[in-house]
């Protein structure tokens, strides 16, 4: 599973940095994609491994992932502004340290 584990951090250093990333000829499929489950990486992976030959079950597998975590994070977006409106509007300080207030930060 060493080769898989590689993979995932190659993918993630591709989205942070554009380092370049080769996938090994004997990887394990299952266990790459449990791997990224298991550290929610599905959608750095999906997102590096876009426009990269893999098979098409993987490919599906990892665009669900994606395409969920896009949708949560819109409604987490959506409940910040809310909250940060509420908060504004009843002149409350606030600071919000944690989540969709730390997404600018990743890619």
């Amino acid at each position: 599973m060493e080769a898989e584990y590689e993979l995932l951090l190659a993918l993630v250093r591709n989205q942070m940095d554009g380092t370049d990333f080769q996938i090994p000829e004997n990887l394990n499929w299952d266990a790459f994609l449990k791997a990224a489950r298991s550290h929610r990486l599905e959608p750095f992976a999906y997102m590096a491994l876009e426009h990269v030959p893999v098979p098409e079950r993987v490919r599906q597998q990892l665009f669900g992932a994606y395409h969920k975590a896009v949708f949560r994070d819109t409604q987490f977006d959506y409940v910040h502004r809310q909250m940060q409106q509420l908060l504004r509007q009843h002149q409350i300080p606030h600071v919000f340290m944690r989540g969709i207030c730390l997404k600018a930060y990743y890619p």
